[in-house]
């Protein structure tokens, strides 16, 4: 029971991480910026969850932080404020699933729902200024007109993670050991 009691304690090591994958993110970002809406933003962010899981909270807002100084804080940054957190709740609640596809799929949606779920901020934008009827219709208008970059997120989320999954997830084994829950059968023996 005292062990469950202990408050875990940020490590010097969890620091060095926290600050190494939040630098993936950056770097990623960047190398694919030229492309629309394709990025390995969403794979890193499920990977990072599966393989480091608590550790995510503090790389996500440092990661939006970074990026609002560096592009400003435009309504796209408030959106990042809760739609990166909320693909890290989504894997973590799903982090027992081993299956490619099921990453596959669920990196894909979360592509597809991405303009969907950045309506919120459009909206309250829109109902400030023009009162909550227009807010809405503006909020809808906004996210029908982005579908078909949706569409590409989805499409290019749902590749990255059928091509990157596996070898991504050899390579951090070979370097330390998985998560029990992330574990093989054959892996767990």
């Amino acid at each position: 029971m005292d062990d469950q009691k202990k408050k875990r304690k940020i490590t010097i090591q969890d620091i060095a991480l926290i600050g190494i994958m939040t630098a993936m993110l950056e770097v990623c970002k960047a190398a694919l910026s030229f492309l629309p809406n394709v990025e390995l933003v969403s794979f890193w962010i499920i990977m990072f969850t599966l393989f480091f899981s608590w550790r995510i909270a503090f790389v996500i807002p440092v990661f939006v932080l970074i990026e609002g100084c560096i592009y400003g804080f435009g309504s796209w940054w408030f959106m990042y404020l809760y739609v990166w957190p909320l693909l890290a709740w989504i894997t973590y609640m799903n982090r027992r699933q081993q299956s490619i596809w099921f990453w596959s799929i669920l990196s894909s949606v979360f592509g597809l729902m991405y303009g969907f779920f950045c309506t919120p901020v459009h909206g309250a934008m829109s109902i400030a200024s023009g009162g909550f009827r227009n807010g809405l219709y503006a909020a809808f208008a906004w996210w029908v007109a982005g579908i078909p970059y949706d569409i590409i997120h989805g499409i290019g989320n749902f590749v990255v993670m059928a091509v990157c999954y596996v070898p991504v997830r050899r390579a951090v084994s070979m370097i330390s050991p998985l998560p029990h829950c992330l574990r093989t059968e054959k892996e767990k023996k």
